[in-house]
C-alpha cells in the first residue's frame, strides 16, 4: 500500500481550520444574519500578541495556554472572525506542539460553538466536522507507525550503515513524522543529518539532496522560522533551476514557495524597516 507522505499531510490537516473565517464571512452576506459583529476586543488581541511572543521564545505551553484564554473571551455571535481567528490559532498550536488528544479536544467544542450560533449545516460546521473525522485517524495513524520506524532505522543502521540511501530513507521518514507528531528539536535534528549526508555522498544538486531541501523549508514553515525556511527553500529552487530548468514543475513549486515565505517576512517585518 503506497503509504500518504507525512508532511503534505499536516499541511492538509492545518488547511481545514485555515478556511474558516472566509466560511464564517458569508453570515455577514447573508440577509437574515443577526446584526453587525462587534468590535475586536483588546483584550483578545493582547492575548493573542503575547502568544506569538511565547512562541517567538519557545515557550509553547505558555502560548497555548494564553491562546486558551483568548477562545474563551470571544463569541462566535459577537464576532464571528475574531472566535474563528482564535481558535484557527489555538488550533494550529496544538497541532504543530503533537497534542493530539487536546487539539481533537478543542476541536469538538470549536465544532459544537458553531453549531450553536450557525446552525449543523453552516458550511464552517460542516466542514470542520469533516476535516475532524479525517484527521484524527490520520494522526492516530502516525503515532503508531514511530516505533516501528525507529526500530527500522535501527536495524538499517547496524546492517547496512548509516550512509546507505535505505538508511537515510528511514531517517528521512522519521523526522517528517517527528514534525508532524509536534517532537521539533528531534525532528529539526534527523533533517540537517540527512542533508547533511547526502551533500557528502550525492553532491548538492542530487535529486534526493533537493528533495529535503525542499521539505525542511516546509517544516520550517510549519514552525514559522521564516529565515531558515527560505534559506532552504533557495537551496532547492537554486538546485532544481540548474538541473531541471525554469519550466519544470518542481521549479516552479519551489519559486512559488519562496514567494510565500518572502510574503510572511515582510509581515512581520517592522513597518519603519526599509527594504
Amino acid at each position: 500500500m503506497k503509504r500518504q507522505h507525512a508532511t503534505s499531510t499536516f499541511l492538509f490537516i492545518t488547511s481545514l481550520f485555515y478556511a474558516v473565517p472566509a466560511l464564517l464571512a458569508e453570515e455577514k452576506n447573508n440577509p437574515s444574519a443577526a446584526a453587525p459583529a462587534a468590535p475586536a476586543s483588546n483584550e483578545v488581541a493582547d492575548l493573542e500578541a503575547a502568544a506569538t511572543t511565547a512562541m517567538d521564545s519557545d515557550n509553547s505551553d505558555r502560548a497555548i495556554e494564553l491562546l486558551r484564554q483568548a477562545a474563551a473571551l470571544t463569541d462566535p455571535k459577537r464576532n464571528e472572525d475574531e472566535w474563528a481567528r482564535v481558535q484557527k490559532n489555538w488550533l494550529g498550536r496544538l497541532m504543530d506542539l503533537g497534542k493530539f488528544d487536546e487539539f481533537e479536544a478543542v476541536a469538538k467544542q470549536y465544532i459544537l460553538a458553531g453549531e450553536k450560533a450557525f446552525g449543523a449545516n453552516h458550511p464552517a460546521t460542516v466542514r470542520l466536522q469533516a476535516g475532524l473525522d479525517q484527521t484524527m485517524p490520520m494522526l492516530r495513524k502516525f503515532k503508531e507507525e514511530e516505533e516501528p520506524i525507529r526500530t527500522q532505522l535501527a536495524t538499517r543502521e547496524r546492517e547496512l550503515g548509516p550512509k546507505h540511501p535505505d538508511t537515510l530513507a528511514s531517517r528521512g521518514r522519521l523526522a517528517e513524522l517527528l514534525a508532524v507528531l509536534g517532537k521539533r528539536a528531534e525532528a529539526e535534528a534527523l533533517y540537517t543529518e540527512v542533508l547533511k549526508v547526502l551533500e557528502q555522498e550525492f553532491g548538492p544538486e542530487h535529486k534526493d539532496t533537493l528533495k529535503y531541501h525542499a521539505l525542511f523549508a516546509l517544516v520550517n514553515i510549519k514552525w514559522e522560522k521564516w529565515a531558515k525556511a527560505k534559506e532552504e527553500g533557495q537551496r532547492a529552487f537554486a538546485g532544481y533551476q540548474k538541473t531541471l530548468g525554469d519550466e519544470h514543475q518542481k521549479t516552479k513549486d519551489a519559486k512559488r514557495l519562496i514567494e510565500i515565505i518572502n510574503k510572511n517576512i515582510a509581515k512581520k517585518k517592522p513597518k519603519n524597516e526599509n527594504g
